[in-house]
């Protein structure tokens, strides 16, 4: 991978050529990264995309040969998101302070779009899911991403359920290391990869238990080779090519050993995830230039929250307009490219107007920060290439 994804910072020229003797201005995105996150959320709402055209065209994409590896873009988040944690985490005072940073990012967006659920459902009662209770104790689950047997009331909410576990095990573990050095790093992603490799054994699905679902769950592979990665970044060759093996290994493994067959689709899109991260890597100085394809991505990619979290309502919406209005089924891939493009514009708009505001006032107002000097922010004229966020957390 590049020299950046190393650093682990990305530099960019000055927004204007007649600010002379500015140096590179660092700031702790990494361009490739957003790539990969807007790739994972555009992804995420093409698979899901059949909920615009489901009223008038019989075309399905979850009946074509892609469905064994549709939705992927979710288990590239997961590994995206051990990634940057291992990126940060070291960088937190305690673990205490690193989940409530976590907590804070994530919990109000998830809130306003549940809420959002409880709206349309009280507007009109028939877009209820059928099989979702609204009982207090799954509202109280849904609301704090506790794991549950069920889906959550915002159904997208089970993957942040397996990002919070994956939360508190790096959060523990900080609490118990009291300092990240490399090889209670090493001891972390190999704890991820046991877990991982356990709940390929044991079997995923909705109606598992709380241990053999969530802490020992297939998608703890995808956090590990995440972390991983970071850790071969930041290393000799040497010792790079011997982590490396690991995810392999891993791999192998899993493809060797007899798995439950409604597994292996899971196990092909982490791989498929995994080959994907490693190849934009391997593109870090393509992908790091300042050119307007490069920031409209990485614009997708700081609102990739967002939009995960609303594509759904947004699709929805389109899908029950154009069931209205009846379009001949050859309008499908039209349909289908015009949503995806609302669903983004929308997570942009949702992003600019009050995922970031409300993140960087809680964030002031609670005093959540990592430690003084961990992170550099992109000032003056060149912030106008591309949003300020002070925390390049998983999704975003």
């Amino acid at each position: 991978m590049t020299r950046t994804a190393i650093d682990g910072r990305r530099r960019m020229p000055p927004a204007h050529s007649s600010e002379e003797g500015r140096e590179p201005v660092v700031t702790d995105k990494i361009n490739w990264i957003q790539w990969l996150r807007a790739i994972a959320a555009i992804e995420v709402i093409l698979w899901h995309s059949d909920l615009v055209t489901k009223h008038f065209s019989p075309a399905l994409i979850g009946s074509t040969a892609y469905s064994r590896f549709g939705g992927f873009g979710v288990e590239l988040f997961f590994i995206i998101s051990g990634y940057i944690i291992c990126l940060t985490a070291k960088k937190y005072q305690s673990g205490a302070l690193f989940m409530m940073n976590r907590i804070v990012r994530l919990l109000p967006a998830y809130w306003f779009f549940t809420l959002l659920v409880f709206l349309a459902v009280w507007i009109e009662p028939a877009w209820r899911q059928h099989s979702l209770s609204y009982s207090s104790d799954v509202i109280l689950k849904s609301l704090l991403f506790f794991p549950q047997q069920d889906v959550p009331v915002l159904a997208l909410g089970w993957s942040l359920e397996h990002e919070m576990i994956f939360y508190l095990i790096v959060a523990l573990a900080l609490v118990v290391a009291g300092a990240f050095t490399f090889t209670r790093q090493i001891v972390v992603a190999l704890l991820l990869t046991a877990l991982g490799v356990a709940g390929f054994m044991l079997g995923t699905g909705l109606g598992q238990r709380f241990w053999d679902y969530h802490v020992m769950s297939p998608y703890m592979v995808a956090f590990a080779f995440g972390w991983i990665f970071r850790l071969a970044d930041t290393s000799a060759p040497s010792r790079k090519t011997l982590l490396y093996l690991i995810p392999m290994a891993t791999l192998l493994t899993l493809a060797s050993v007899p798995i439950d067959p409604s597994e292996q689709p899971l196990l092909e899109r982490i791989a498929l995830a995994a080959v994907l991260f490693v190849a934009a890597g391997s593109l870090g100085a393509v992908l790091e230039r300042g050119n307007i394809v490069n920031r409209f991505m990485a614009r997708i990619g700081d609102a990739s929250y967002s939009i995960y979290l609303s594509h759904w309502f947004c699709l929805s919406v389109i899908g029950k307009v154009l069931g209205r209005i009846a379009p001949p089924a050859e309008f499908d891939v039209v349909s289908r490219a015009g949503a995806v493009m609302v669903a983004i514009l929308f997570g942009l708009a949702f992003f600019d107007r009050v995922e970031r505001p409300v993140d960087v006032f809680l964030k002031r107002a609670l005093r959540l920060g990592r430690r003084p000097g961990s992170s550099i922010a992109l000032p003056g004229a060149a912030a106008k290439l591309r949003p300020i966020v002070s925390d390049p957390g998983i999704i975003r």
